[in-house]
C-alpha cells in the first residue's frame, strides 16, 4: 500500500509490485506498465538436510515424536518426495502468481543452454505424497506425524501465501502434519538460512551469466550458495558440476546438464516453484525503458524522465 501511494503520487517514479497485485495497479491511471516479461531467473524451496538443533525452535521437539522434526527430517528421500508431491503448482501459478510465472522443474530454466523441455514437473498428487510420507522413517512419521515452523520473509505476500497452501496441503494428507506458517524479518530470514537452521527456506536466483553453471553451482553443488545453507550432497552432482564448468564440447556439456536435471529430480533437494513472468510499474514521466531477461532489477543507466504539465 505505501509503494503503491508514493508511485501514484510521484514520490518515487517505479516500485517492485507482487503479482497477487497487477491487477489493482493496472486499474491505476497515470502509469505505463510493460507485461509478460520473462526473467532470467527461478523461485524455489530448498529443504535442509541438515538442520542446526542448538536451542532451536523451529524444530518443536527435535524429535520424532509429533512435536517436533529431527535434524535429519529432510535426509529422508521418502519425505522430500511426499513434500514435492504435496505442492499444487497449478494454484501456485494461477491464483497465487496470478500467471506470473512459467513452471520449470529444476534450477535450469528456459532460455539457458541445456534446459531440458521435454522433462516433466512433478505431479501434484496428494496419494502418492501419502504414499512416500508412509515410507518415510521406517513408518514412524505416519503415525507420529511432525510439527515445525516453515518460515518466509516479512511483508513477502506471494511467500506467504506459498507457504501457507503448502502447509494447508501437508494437513490434508494427514491431520498429525503441521507446518506453522511464521513470518520473520529479511536480515533474521537470510542469517537463520546462514546458520542452518530453517528445515526449509523460500529464495530466488536471479543470473548473473547466461549459462546453466551460474544456476546449479548455488543450487546444487554442495559448496555452492543454497546447496551449502541446505546441507544438500551428493558426489555424482559435486562432480558434473565441477566438469560442466570447464569443459568446452556442447555435446559433452549438453550430457552433464540434462544428466543433472534429471538429478535433481531424482535427489528432490528441493521444491522450484517458478520462472518469473512479470510486469513493471513506472510514474508515466519514465522514458527509455528497455527490458532486459537479466536484469535485476532494472538498468537505471537507459532512465530519462519527462515531466508533464
Amino acid at each position: 500500500a505505501t509503494r503503491k501511494l508514493m508511485l501514484l503520487q510521484g514520490d518515487v517514479d517505479v516500485v517492485e509490485v507482487d503479482p497477487m497485485y497487477y491487477s489493482e495497479m493496472d486499474a491505476e491511471s497515470g502509469l505505463t506498465v510493460y507485461r509478460s516479461l520473462k526473467e532470467l531467473g527461478v523461485r524455489g524451496i530448498n529443504f535442509n538436510f541438515k538442520i542446526d538443533a542448538t536451542d532451536n525452535p523451529l524444530i518443536g521437539s527435535g524429535k520424532l515424536d509429533g512435536k517436533g522434526i529431527p535434524p535429519d527430517f529432510f535426509n529422508d528421500v521418502n519425505v522430500r518426495k511426499a513434500f514435492v508431491h504435496a505442492w499444487n503448482e497449478d494454484v501456485y501459478i494461477n491464483d497465487i502468481l496470478a500467471g506470473a510465472g512459467a513452471p520449470v522443474a529444476t534450477p535450469i530454466v528456459d532460455g539457458l543452454p541445456f534446459y531440458n523441455p521435454d522433462l516433466k514437473y512433478p505431479a501434484f498428487d496428494l496419494k502418492l505424497a501419502e504414499e512416500y510420507f508412509k515410507k518415510a522413517f521406517n513408518g514412524k512419521l505416519w503415525e507420529v506425524g511432525f510439527e515445525f515452523d516453515g518460515t518466509y520473509n516479512a511483508g513477502n505476500d506471494t511467500r506467504m501465501a506459498s507457504v501457507r497452501m503448502l502447509s494447508e496441503n501437508l494437513a490434508r494428507i494427514n491431520p498429525k502434519f503441521k507446518m506453522n506458517v511464521r513470518a520473520v524479518e529479511w536480515a533474521e530470514f537470510l542469517d537463520l538460512q546462514r546458520l542452518k537452521r530453517l528445515p526449509l527456506f523460500y529464495i530466488g536466483w536471479g543470473a548473473d551469466y547466461p549459462d546453466p553453471d551460474n544456476f546449479v553451482v548455488p543450487y546444487m553443488h554442495s559448496q555452492g550458495l543454497y546447496g551449502g545453507r541446505s546441507t544438500y550432497k551428493n558426489p555424482e552432482v559435486d562432480k558434473l558440476v565441477e566438469e560442466g564448468a570447464v569443459t568446452l564440447d556442447p555435446n559433452r556439456r549438453k550430457e552433464i546438464y540434462y544428466r543433472l536435471q534429471e538429478l535433481w529430480i531424482e535427489d528432490a533437494p528441493g521444491i522450484i516453484m517458478h520462472q518469473p513472468i512479470g510486469n513493471r510499474y513506472f510514474k508515466d514521466w519514465v522514458k527509455g525503458y528497455q527490458f532486459h531477461p537479466m536484469e535485476n532489477p532494472y538498468n537505471y543507466k537507459m532512465f530519462t524522465k519527462g515531466y508533464q504539465d
